[in-house]
């Protein structure tokens, strides 16, 4: 296999437009303890990347069965997959360390929090650091919810309350009343305002049609996951957030389109390619894929006909001897699905692509890192040279 002719080798020929500049932003998971993620964002600041974001878990998507040495080096230097901080606590400990990075969640969710505590803890972060935070939220995920007792009524329409709730504490001074069918302020407060109007952004996960609308009525930036069938899917995906917008009379050009995005670097084709088929990646592929994407292929998902991806994954609930045999069934197809994948210049090619369709900021979550050592030190290596390339 060879490698492909990156569109990077073409550009600012005469006569041609330049490509359009992408910013990268790097999640970093928080079973890293915050000394090991304060010297990964010092090295951002350094690699000149544009964000750093963290999620918000209770637990991993990773279960324990599955942290072993054989799988994943972390396991190694961990208690277990499900070791993370507190994230707007590990926010607050990197902000002097932030320069002029934005830092941020991608995603947390307003199932565990009062949208009115995720609002204040945004605008407190805000005095800490030099540009806007990041404040991604999303509908919430089963695994953050159903083995803690917190309930999920009508989601979609909760959280739509819960957006407005958070912009009005965003955005208001004074009182604020607010009568909805999930959330009620009568006369409540929200004096903390944004520091040197460095208002934080609200950032919406969004896939389906409902949330793709809220998107464009309420978030300054929409950051879906990788969808299945790459630009494509992104760019309907994003004309749907504008003419939302459209409607509700906003501005498209101020809402950042974005893209949370796997990313398994080497560097070659055939060793990106090896480790597309380790366990860890492809486990990710299985949990990150639908039943229905699995019918597109015509196979049938190893989990089940009514198996939706992510927001449904109990890791601890699952079988070791029923998961390993679905792991060994995820095809290289699917496992590419799931992720921006190659040399550093064909990752490049793959996000240009997404520029194409829309795509305007790209958070990478490196997922080949975690593999073994040696591909982290590769990735760090790595991911500052495609961020100037991006740029």
């Amino acid at each position: 296999m060879t490698e492909a002719t990156p569109r990077t080798a073409i550009r600012d020929r005469p006569g041609e437009e330049p490509l359009p500049g992408v910013e990268v932003g790097i999640c970093a998971t928080t079973n890293y303890p915050v000394r090991e993620l304060r010297q990964f964002l010092w090295w951002g600041r350094l690699a000149r990347v544009d964000s750093f974001v963290i999620p918000d878990h209770w637990q991993d998507f990773t279960p324990r069965m599955l942290w072993e040495p054989s799988v994943t080096w972390r396991a190694s230097h961990t208690n277990g997959p499900h070791d993370l901080r507190e994230a707007f606590t590990v926010l607050g400990a990197l902000a002097q360390s932030a320069g002029r990075v934005r830092i941020g969640v991608a995603v947390t969710e307003m199932l565990r929090r009062h949208p009115v505590m995720v609002a204040q803890a945004a605008l407190t972060l805000s005095e800490m650091t030099k540009r806007p935070p990041i404040l991604g939220v999303g509908a919430g995920e089963r695994l953050n919810t159903e083995p803690y007792g917190v309930a999920v009524p009508k989601p979609v329409g909760r959280f739509e309350e819960a957006l407005q709730v958070i912009r009005l504490c965003l955005h208001s001074s004074g009182t604020v009343d607010f009568d909805g069918r999930h959330f009620q302020l009568n006369g409540a407060v929200m004096d903390l305002a944004p520091s040197n109007s460095r208002t934080p952004e609200i950032w919406i996960a969004a896939h389906g049609p409902r949330m793709l609308a809220l998107a464009g009525r309420y978030g300054d930036g929409w950051i879906p996951v990788q969808p299945p069938h790459g630009p494509a899917d992104y760019e309907l995906g994003w004309r749907t957030v504008r003419h939302a917008a459209e409607a509700a009379n906003r501005r498209v050009e101020s809402i950042t389109p974005s893209l949370f995005a796997s990313v398994v670097l080497a560097p070659t084709t055939a060793k990106a390619e090896t480790l597309l088929r380790s366990t860890l990646v492809r486990y990710w592929a299985l949990m990150g894929t639908s039943a229905q994407q699995w019918a597109e292929l015509g196979s049938d998902h190893p989990l089940g006909p009514d198996f939706g991806g992510y927001g449904q994954v109990l890791p601890e609930t699952l079988d070791r001897r029923e998961l390993d045999a679905a792991i060994a069934r995820v095809p290289p197809e699917v496992a590419r699905s799931r992720c921006v994948s190659g040399t550093p210049r064909q990752v490049e090619a793959t996000i240009r692509d997404y520029a194409d369709a829309g795509l305007r900021h790209i958070v990478l979550a490196p997922i080949s890192a975690l593999v073994r050592r040696r591909h982290q030190t590769y990735a760090l290596w790595a991911l500052p040279r495609l961020v100037r390339a991006l740029r």
